[in-house]
């Protein structure tokens, strides 16, 4: 046991310099152009300078109130705002520190769990190249805390469950409540956790108490946020349009990103691209090989060494795909209900993490629980120095990653390099516009300009808010408006300029490489 407790501590002294390594190459992957901004971005980034304003939380590019998201992150850059620091470069530095610590958390978890510990640290290192989650943390976005506090949940409830100690389901249900005020996808958690509450070895009546005390503190904070959205928009989180997307599609979209996440299915031509496709064959084939001699040895489960490594292990694993389960069903049926970018790296990255330690917990039963043979000691080492291999490929692509980042910015970034060079935006830099500013990406303006644009009016929605005729009322208070059409194209939810010339008079400014700036005529509406 002493052993252990010293190849923990090493496992655990690994995984800081480990964690630490990830805040640099979130640093430095964001150096020269800052973390990438989306719309999502501009839309956190607004709403925490419009509460500093004392204006409340504000959606950006409409006049109306910030609901579609929970209001963790923007509370969060408005508080480094008191200091004076910009929400952006707050983003880049916080969202650093919360990449380093999930490296380190993983880590110490794989520490204390898996009996191999070269299977522990490589694990660390498949987490800290892990291109999903280096990518969202080098944007400003909400993903990263998000996987951080299902992990500080993790730890926490295990130890609940371990020793009943009540202080362990305060933190682990306060860091859930933190989850949810991060993304509303946060209620996938608090299911969880209330159905292993109630599966719990207890009297009925005291297992129905602790899911109540975790249910009501990691949801009620939301519950407030969502009361207040409802006061304010008449909507509990926002109007949503339809999904065009099928099930079929969605389920599809899902089980591709998991795999990616494995085995990469694009450009095979690539030779560290096809290492790293056989280095994953390698370690399914030695998996399998191992799992074979497990279970081919009869009362396996009564051996002491299986009885410890499922005394360890069992509730983990049991946490970790009942989470994940419920959030892939979760997350495929609102995609088939409503309407957002297609399932992809980013809406499946909660569960990132929880994918990489169960497949780690399997290797390391298979591992451990295996006959000791020589067979097995051989597969034991092909099936190790094949995750190695596997490693090559994404720690090649984090180098190049950040070799491209700090020549083009991030990629579909709005301060890229490709934005910033953009004719419109330069010129639009240059102005001190008189009227409001609306466009098909006052996003990209706001990001580089600082200048508040607003997007053109929605076809759907809350028509007090988003609507035709508040768009033109507006318009005509104001005695016109400048219109900044990109060439790229718009959302069909909103009115494009082809559409707005049908009910105004609009005079042409100035045309660009990349778009055109019109000024639209007040009381012009046919």
């Amino acid at each position: 046991m002493l052993f252990e407790n010293k190849a923990e501590n090493r496992q655990k002294y690994l995984a800081a310099v480990l964690g630490a390594a990830g805040f640099i190459i979130v640093l430095i992957g964001t150096y020269k152009f800052g973390p990438g901004i989306s719309h999502d971005s501009v839309a956190y980034i607004f709403a925490s300078k419009s509460l500093l304003a004392g204006r409340g939380y504000e959606y950006f590019g409409y006049e109306s109130p910030f609901v579609q998201w929970p209001p963790f992150f923007p509370t969060l850059l408005a508080l480094g705002g008191i200091a004076g620091i910009d929400p952006v470069t707050i983003s880049r530095y916080v969202n650093a520190v919360v990449f380093g610590l999930i490296v380190f958390l993983s880590g110490t978890w794989l520490g204390s769990h898996l009996k191999n510990k070269v299977l522990a640290g490589l694990g660390t290192v498949v987490i800290l190249l892990g291109a999903p989650l280096i990518y969202a943390s080098s944007y400003v976005w909400t993903e990263p805390f998000f996987v951080l506090f299902f992990l500080v949940f993790l730890f926490e409830f295990e130890k609940y469950f371990r020793k009943q100690q009540f202080s362990s389901l305060l933190i682990a249900s306060a860091a859930v409540a933190l989850a949810c005020l991060d993304r509303y996808m946060g209620v996938t958690i608090v299911l969880a956790g209330c159905l292993l509450l109630l599966f719990q070895r207890k009297k009925i009546a005291e297992r129905f108490a602790d899911a109540f005390v975790f249910g009501f503190i990691s949801s009620f904070p939301t519950m407030v946020w969502i009361a207040r959205n409802y006061i304010v928009s008449s909507t509990l989180v926002g109007l949503r349009t339809p999904a065009s997307a099928t099930l079929f599609e969605n389920i599809k979209r899902t089980v591709k990103t998991i795999i990616s996440w494995l085995v990469p299915y694009r450009n095979f031509n690539d030779p560290l691209v096809f290492l790293q496709a056989a280095a994953a064959a390698l370690v399914v084939l030695s998996l399998a090989a191992l799992l074979l001699l497990v279970f081919s040895r009869r009362g396996y489960t009564e051996d002491a060494r299986a009885g410890e490594w499922l005394r360890i292990n069992r509730f983990s694993a049991v946490v970790l795909m009942l989470y994940a389960a419920i959030y892939i069903i979760w997350m495929i049926a609102s995609a088939t209900s409503v309407a957002f970018d297609p399932i992809g790296d980013r809406y499946m990255l909660p569960v990132y993490v929880p994918v990489f330690l169960l497949g780690l917990l399997l290797i390391d039963f298979a591992v451990y629980l295996a006959p000791k043979c020589t067979s097995r000691k051989i597969v034991e080492y092909v099936l190790l120095a094949s995750l190695g291999l596997w490693l090559v490929n994404p720690a090649a692509g984090t180098i190049d990653a950040l070799k491209s980042r700090n020549g083009q910015g991030m990629p579909n970034s709005l301060n890229s390099l490709e934005w910033r060079n953009s004719e419109l935006i330069l010129h639009l830099g240059e102005m001190e516009p008189e009227y409001v500013v609306y466009s098909n990406y006052p996003e990209a303006i706001y990001a580089l300009t600082g200048i508040e644009a607003k997007y053109t009016p929605k076809k759907e929605g809350l028509p007090e808010f988003y609507g035709f005729e508040i768009f033109k009322q507006r318009i005509n208070e104001a005695g016109g408006a400048y219109l900044a059409w990109f060439d790229k194209g718009s959302s069909r939810t909103v009115y494009n300029v082809e559409e707005l010339k049908g009910y105004f008079d609009m005079d042409v400014i100035d045309t660009v490489k990349d778009g055109t700036l019109y000024f639209i005529k007040p009381n012009s509406i046919t």
